[in-house]
């Protein structure tokens, strides 16, 4: 070693010690973070010379340069530069310090289960089971709505989730939760999270409550109809209410205004004298120790001045009585059934410019958004058009109104509909759409006039801010029609998840007219395109116009809109074509020539089955594909169930609406019915198995054809009393209890490629039958979930059917069967990514794997960022290693009707290695990347998009990104792992990076492990899977540093990117190793790594030297454990 060098190395040594003394006895100093920053500031500020030499010194001025130069450049970047999406990541900061008005959000508290609700809804009914149940009504309508970080939670249960509730609402700047109060002369119902808000010392957080004093009815809007639970207004009933809330008003934690506790009722005008029951509240409260109260009202019902009613103010509840109308053609319905009442959302946001004057105290209110479809279906009402941003500016207004009408601040009151109405779409809570894009607006529109918003700290972890620039996605879909079809709805299907999930801009040609025209505008322009109308110059000429404006891609959905293939070729736009049509019907609608066309300039031809393949290539284009692929089309419909329990309740619910002995078993059809769907081989089938167990009903969804209805009723009459065995309905909007209720799905389609019905069957646990030869559905005979007949005889169905139901009887589970297949290998948009790869998209195969032991509660928040990301994954893999929680049921929950692939794999016993469960993932998966995402932690949207790029170098085996530390609440403590590898290097990790594997061994994995958290990296699969495999007897050595020696071994097999965006969220826990627990066995397999990287590459003196000091400091570390 030279002289230099070893000067060099000594006074890096030194000044480390001299570092560490100084932290040490700054730390003993007896003040407070905030004031040791205040004095460590101005130090640094005046006086640099003093302190230039330390470590602390150089990080602070960095820091500082960095800020400013951040700051400069955001001005520089254009306001309209990023992306339009709302959605918004959990916030670093906390609380503002100033806010110009005090906002409290209505609470729900309906989200546990209780004995009324059971007897009156069914068994668990919580606000969740409505939520869940929701469908959308009109094309890009958000249901139903998904939570995020909390989950379906239960308030019961989980005390942690109203801590973590009023931690989230306190830190985006709300003053309070006012909480629904229902008492039914003496009766209370849902007050059990109340009272365990309140009396929990944790929770520091304001609350106030709101007597719902209305009836309960079925209706959910309190009308007299259908009354569950009445009220019973007497003198004594007023005087027993205001004795049993003194406990709460006396609460340290319950709102108050000029000391008076602050008491609203829903709807005073229903009290047969108000005057008089707040006169009795008032005087009972001066007795008894309580002194005076303030009574507000909201203006659910009625406008009149509170004092009328003896009351103190009102308080605006939108949207009720607002006076908005419904505005006619602001969507486009979904069915027939549409009965929705549509508002246009806005026109609240513009009354607030200008608020009327009011002659009594008003505290103004507001609603983020309005859509009850949950509890009303195709009849709810909607407020559309809102946005976190229009929001935004109401709440200002709001907040500005009462800082004008009130002196006194304490009166500067608005209130907020609500945190927590998921049912009627009015929630505060982070979701899978927005995340925290709600609470986000909320803190901004409390700032106080002049007040900027703080950078969030996770911003200024890269050394310059990063706008990504992504290209444009542009894409063309052709559909033959827009009739009411299967392979136009799928077509629609495909413009809705690209444009919704993927972010493309869609156009889409239509070479014919019907009534989805309106629908599929919703998505992007619609260009009509007729063939026989249109010249081949005007058709030339549209497409080379598009492929000019940066269209170069589409997918050909039909055979039938093959003609266009030569035109699309000719312009140099890429297209992927889609084949639904079997050679009857090519044959009949005269499309050989397009199938040949689409033959011979199809980037790729797709086929949901074999049997359509080769049944086109031997009888229509004589030679096989050249082209084709099989990949089955998804299920774009998802209505399935969570749990087979859930087929029995659905059972006995369509034995009471079809008036049938509860002991009747179902078998459907569903389709309309003609000669080619088969509804006469249905009756046929229907009557002879009836005649061998009474207990059958058949039942087919869907309108009939004349010529097949009178085939049918012949087919019946001659049943004779048999005949009351089959039900022909006729079309059913909702057919989701049917699928459900069904044993059986009887497919009697004389030909059918691949129909979704049969699909839509599997995913409510219902298997099939069907006919041999008939489709393609037959190639999934080997999953236990379909059984194919060997000819349309009714005996053999008869037959098949009993067997079908005994072994389903005794446990066998083709139920079971249909439904895991279905999640496993029919999600749509998977489907959908795969359709892009074949197009040359940038849309990598990625999946998921997360492992899991006991992290139910942590669960919500890591797969609903999983399924929310921007670049959509392609399955998903849970791995749960005997957990003796709820996590197969919260999973379960969070993945139903997700439009993922994804299975969910229990071990009965504890693997008892997290590494084997990764092997075991590794092995399963399908996808070309596979991310690790550990079931406590959770990422940012972007996080798969910007890690997966790295993966257009085909030499890069791992690609990974800064992470935020976060504790076991989710409160992120740091944006980044800066500290902890600023000994290797303090600026290597703000900089993106591509470095070879051993470039990174010899500089940064030989001195300890500097990526901490698997769940920021994304692997190539091949290159991950052959180190597990060729290296599992060294891994499985260690405790703690396993992860370390897979990074090592993969970075023998290519290279590492990183980008320094802190992506992913990393959540740390008391009693981890690196935490609390470290000991002379992890500090030894510390040690035996060093040496296993030493052993891979060559060292400079510094990086050794660095390595023996990291070892050194962990040392002293167990020097300080208590023993």
């Amino acid at each position: 070693m030279s002289d230099m060098n070893q000067a060099r190395r000594i006074d890096m040594i030194a000044r480390r010690i001299l570092s560490g003394t100084a932290r040490t006895l700054w730390r003993a100093v007896p003040l407070s973070s905030a004031a040791k920053d205040h004095v460590m500031g101005h130090v640094f500020r005046r006086a640099p010379i003093l302190v230039s030499w330390s470590v602390t010194y150089r990080n602070w001025k960095l820091e500082e340069d960095r800020l400013r130069h951040y700051l400069a450049n955001l001005k520089a970047v254009p306001a309209n530069s990023v992306g339009g999406s709302a959605y918004r990541e959990l916030s670093a900061l906390g609380r503002p310090a100033k806010l110009a008005a005090r906002a409290i959000a209505f609470y729900l508290p309906q989200f546990h289960p209780i004995e009324e609700n059971d007897r009156w809804w069914g068994k668990g009914f919580t606000e969740w089971t409505n939520v869940r149940r929701a469908r959308p009504q009109f094309e890009g309508h958000n249901q139903p709505r998904r939570p995020s970080e909390l989950g379906y939670y239960d308030l019961l249960k989980n005390p942690a989730i109203r801590r973590r509730q009023a931690r989230l609402a306190d830190q985006y700047g709300l003053g309070g939760f006012c909480f629904y109060f229902y008492w039914f002369a003496g009766k209370r119902l849902l007050e059990a999270p109340v009272e365990a808000y309140a009396t929990d010392d944790e929770i520091t957080f304001p609350f106030c409550l709101c007597w719902a004093n209305e009836n309960w009815s079925r209706r959910w809007d309190g009308r007299e109809d259908d009354v569950l639970m009445a009220q019973a207004h007497s003198e004594d009933d007023d005087l027993a209410f205001i004795a049993h809330l003194a406990t709460y008003l006396k609460n340290p934690k319950y709102i108050r205004i000029g000391n008076r506790p602050l008491l609203l009722v829903y709807r005073p005008g229903l009290l047969p004298d108000a005057r008089a029951t707040a006169d009795r509240w008032r005087e009972w409260c001066r007795r008894n120790g309580i002194g005076e109260i303030y009574l507000a009202y909201t203006q659910s019902f009625e406008t009149v001045d509170p004092s009328e009613y003896g009351f103190d103010a009102a308080i605006e509840f939108p949207p009720n009585n607002l006076g908005l109308e419904p505005v006619e053609n602001l969507v486009e319905p979904v069915s027939d059934a549409f009965a929705c009442h549509i508002y246009d959302w806005s026109k609240l946001v513009e009354r607030s410019a200008d608020y009327p004057e009011v002659p009594y105290r008003l505290f103004r209110g507001v609603t983020p958004q309005w859509d009850n479809t949950a509890r009303r279906m195709n009849q709810s009402a909607i407020l559309w058009g809102s946005s976190p941003g229009q929001y935004e500016l109401w709440l200002r207004r709001a907040a500005a109104q009462v800082t004008q009408d009130f002196r006194d601040a304490q009166e500067r009151l608005v209130f907020i509909n609500a945190w927590n109405e998921w049912a009627e779409g009015a929630y505060l809570e982070p979701d899978a759409q927005n995340g925290y894009a709600w609470l986000d607006a909320t803190r901004r529109a409390l700032l106080p006039p002049k007040v900027q918003e703080r950078v969030e700290p996770a911003q200024l972890v890269p050394l310059e801010p990063t706008v990504q620039a992504t290209r444009a996605r542009k894409i063309i879909i052709v559909v033959h029609d827009l009739h009411r079809h299967g392979a136009q709805y799928l077509a629609l299907s495909f413009a809705a998840m690209l444009r919704q999930q993927f972010g493309y801009e869609i156009i889409t040609v239509a070479c014919g007219e019907g009534e989805l025209g309106s629908n599929f505008s919703v998505y992007g322009r619609l260009i009509q395109l007729n063939q026989k109308a249109r010249s081949p110059e005007r058709v030339r000429a549209l497409l080379n116009e598009l492929h000019d404006q940066g269209f170069e891609k589409a997918i050909v959905n039909s055979a039938a809109s093959g003609w266009i293939s030569p035109y699309l070729a000719e312009v140099g736009i890429a297209f992927v074509g889609l084949v639904h049509e079997m050679p009857v019907i090519i044959e009949t609608m005269k499309l050989q020539p397009a199938i040949k066309a689409m033959d011979a300039h199809a980037r790729r031809v797709i086929f949901a089955a074999d049997m359509v393949r080769d049944q086109t290539a031997d009888k229509i284009l004589g030679s096989p594909w050249q082209r084709a692929l099989i990949a089955p089309q998804g299920l774009y419909k998802r209505e399935g169930i969570a749990r087979l329990a859930d087929k029995e309740t659905a059972r006995e619910k369509l034995c009471k609406q079809m008036n049938l002995p509860g002991t009747s078993v179902f078998v459907i059809g569903v389709g309309y019915g003609d000669y080619r769907k088969g509804v006469d081989i249905f009756c046929h089938w229907a009557v002879a198995a009836a005649r061998e167990n009474p207990d059958l009903h058949f039942v087919w969804i869907g309108d009939l054809s004349q010529e097949m209805r009178s085939v049918c009723d012949d087919i019946l009459r001659d049943a004779l009393d048999i005949a009351s065995h089959v039900h022909l309905p006729g079309f059913r909007a909702d057919t989701s209890l049917y699928y459900t209720a069904a044993s059986a799905y009887a497919l009697t389609s004389r030909e059918d490629p691949y129909p979704s019905t049969a699909l839509e069957a599997f995913d409510a646990g219902t298997p099939v039958l069907m006919i041999a030869g008939t489709g393609g559905i037959e190639d999934l005979s080997s999953s236990g979930a379909v059984t194919a007949l060997p000819d349309a005889s009714a005996g053999n169905f008869a037959e098949a059917l009993q067997i079908l139901l005994a072994a389903e009887t005794a446990g066998a589970g083709p139920a079971q069967q249909a439904l895991e297949m279905v999640r496993a290998k029919f999600g749509f948009q998977s489907f959908v990514g795969d359709v892009l790869r074949e197009l040359g998209e940038p849309c990598p195969k990625v999946s998921v794997i997360v492992p899991n032991y006991n992290y139910a509660r942590h669960l919500p928040h890591r797969l609903s960022t999983i399924l929310s990301q921007s670049l959509p994954v392609w399955e998903i893999i849970f791995l749960d290693d005997a957990s003796s929680d709820d996590s197969l049921h919260v999973a379960q929950q969070m993945l139903q009707n997700s439009p993922v692939r994804y299975r969910i794999i229990s071990n009965d016993t504890n693997s008892g290695s997290v590494f084997a469960q990764w092997q075991k993932g590794v092995d399963l998966a399908e996808g070309d990347i596979v991310w690790i995402a550990e079931a406590d932690d959770w990422a940012a949207r972007e996080f798969v998009e910007s890690a997966a790029s790295a993966f257009s170098d085909s030499d890069v085996v791992l690609s990974y990104t800064q992470s935020n530390q976060v504790n076991e609440q989710g409160e992120i403590m740091c944006p980044h792992y800066l500290d902890y590898v600023s000994d290797v290097d303090a600026e290597r990790w703000r900089r993106p990076f591509v470095n070879e594997g051993r470039e990174e061994l010899a500089e940064g994995l030989s001195v300890k492990n500097t990526i901490p958290n698997v769940s920021s990296v994304l692997f190539r699969r091949d290159a991950l899977r052959r180190v597990l495999t060729a290296q599992m007897d060294d891994i499985s050595t260690y405790r703690v540093a396993g992860d370390w020696c897979v990074y090592m071994h993969l970075a023998q097999l290519g290279r590492i990117a990183f980008d320094p965006r802190p992506l992913n969220y990393h959540r740390r826990h008391t009693e981890s190793v690196t935490i609390s627990r470290f000991g002379k066995a992890e500090w030894d397999e510390v040690k035996r790594m060093q040496d296993a990287v030493a052993a891979q590459v060559d060292l400079t003196d510094d990086i050794r030297a660095v390595a023996q000091h990291y070892l050194l400091t962990l040392s002293q570390r167990l020097e300080d454990e208590p023993t």
